[in-house]
């Protein structure tokens, strides 16, 4: 027995001296053993504190651009010309601008001109100013801005006229304004066709199809082409949107009847009558073009049904607003009293009256040759008087063809002879 106890033993030593000698290589893995705190230090707090840092950048993108929302969704839009030198050439072009240009600033490409655009904003404002007056589409924006703003502490009616309104600092965004249904939108004041109208340009926009960049710097015909195909708006709210917001020098909305009747009446010799200066409203400025609702009007289109009218002149909110028709009378005879004066005034004998020198300026003015374009569409003296008093079977006071013989002249800067036209149109004979 004590044989065998033995023989096992000697067999378990030299089991294990066998074992031991196997395993003389393998201290080589134990050396990890000392690095094997190592993992431990990967679980340590290092990896969740840099991860816990990245969330924070989103969150201040998030409250610049709300999530889904295409960056950015407004621009600065720049002058693309030199407008001294715009003005320079309308002033060869025609002597009258001289004065007007000196005594009325041409707000669209001299006012504002460090505002930011918001194409959007725009664009919606004017779809809800379609067919109803400025003061019914000021209250149906107001309406539509407090709706997304619950906790923002408008009023609930929109403020009287002349007072500030803290809704012009707050507009929604495509996505905002995504959320809505047809019928929310109707409740707001929105016809059924608007409320769609309003709903496919923010899907435009929220998608990126639209952006404020690309419309900014994109040529005259891609922005018309572009928006044209967007419902609800058509070729005269292009127009003003690409004079009065894009700030583009060579825009001649040939469908508008204010710009047929100014400029009829610039052609035919503009002879004005002095009247009462309209009641100054005011122009307290709003954050930006989209808060501005819309002119009395400075004409209504003839040829785009689905053309509305943009934000622009109207009391009180300010704007790229047209002149006064007093101002512009006052600087276009000034302009005329600054041409030399005729030897005589007819049926004065002594020297002229201050009065007889502004009705004889005025006459002078009233001699301004045509330009060949427009003699030879037909247009003469006699003809644009009796024009004046009897339309086109159109409805319209001038056709396009007369419109771009009567500023052929004008180009490549249309815009800022087409601005003072509207002011002219508005003062009655």
């Amino acid at each position: 027995m004590s044989q065998r106890l033995t023989r096992s033993s000697s067999r378990l030593a030299a089991a294990a001296s066998a074992s031991s000698s196997t395993a003389l290589p393998l201290p080589l893995p134990p050396s990890p053993s000392p690095s094997a705190p190592k993992p431990r230090k990967r679980k340590a707090p290092s990896t969740p504190t840099t991860t816990s840092k990245l969330p924070k950048p989103s969150v201040a993108a998030a409250a610049a651009a709300p999530a889904g929302e295409p960056a950015p969704l407004e621009v600065f839009p720049t002058l693309s010309f030199d407008l001294a030198e715009a003005k320079a050439h309308l002033i060869a072009a025609d002597r009258r601008f001289a004065g007007i240009f000196e005594n009325v600033p041409c707000k669209p490409f001299e006012v504002g001109l460090d505002e930011a655009l918001n194409p959007h904003r725009t664009l919606c404002t004017s779809i809800i100013g379609q067919q109803v007056s400025w003061l019914a589409a000021r209250s149906i924006k107001h309406r539509f801005v407090r709706h997304f703003f619950p906790s923002a502490g408008l009023p609930e009616k929109v403020p009287p006229v002349g007072e500030s309104n803290p809704a012009d600092a707050l507009f929604p965004t495509p996505g905002q304004v995504m959320k809505c249904s047809v019928p929310e939108l109707k409740a707001l004041g929105l016809s059924t066709r608007k409320a769609e109208y309003v709903l496919d340009l923010s899907q435009k926009f929220h998608s990126g199809e639209l952006t404020a960049t690309h419309l900014a710097s994109a040529p005259d015909e891609e922005v018309m082409r572009t928006l044209c195909a967007v419902r609800g708006i058509g070729k005269w709210t292009v127009e003003m949107f690409m004079m009065f917001s894009l700030r583009r020098p060579d825009v001649l909305p040939v469908g508008d009847l204010g710009l047929q009747k100014g400029l009829l009446r610039w052609a035919s010799g503009a002879t004005l009558k002095r009247s009462a200066a309209p009641p100054n409203v005011g122009t307290a400025s709003t954050p930006g073009p989209a808060a501005r609702p819309p002119p009395p009007t400075p004409g209504s289109p003839t040829s785009s049904p689905a053309s509305v009218p943009l934000p622009s002149p109207a009391p009180p909110a300010a704007g790229p607003s047209t002149p006064r028709p007093s101002r512009l009378a006052s600087a276009l005879e000034a302009a005329a009293s600054a041409t030399p004066a005729p030897p005589t005034i007819a049926g004065a004998a002594a020297p002229a009256t201050p009065a007889q020198t502004q009705n004889a300026a005025i006459e002078q003015a009233k001699d301004f040759p045509l330009s060949p374009a427009a003699l030879e569409t037909g247009l003469s003296p006699a003809v644009l008087k009796a024009r004046a008093s009897k339309k086109l079977k159109s409805g319209a006071y001038l056709s396009p063809k007369e419109c771009e013989a009567l500023t052929e002249g004008w180009k490549p800067y249309r815009s800022l002879g087409v601005y003072y036209m509207w002011a002219l149109a508005g003062d009655e004979d």
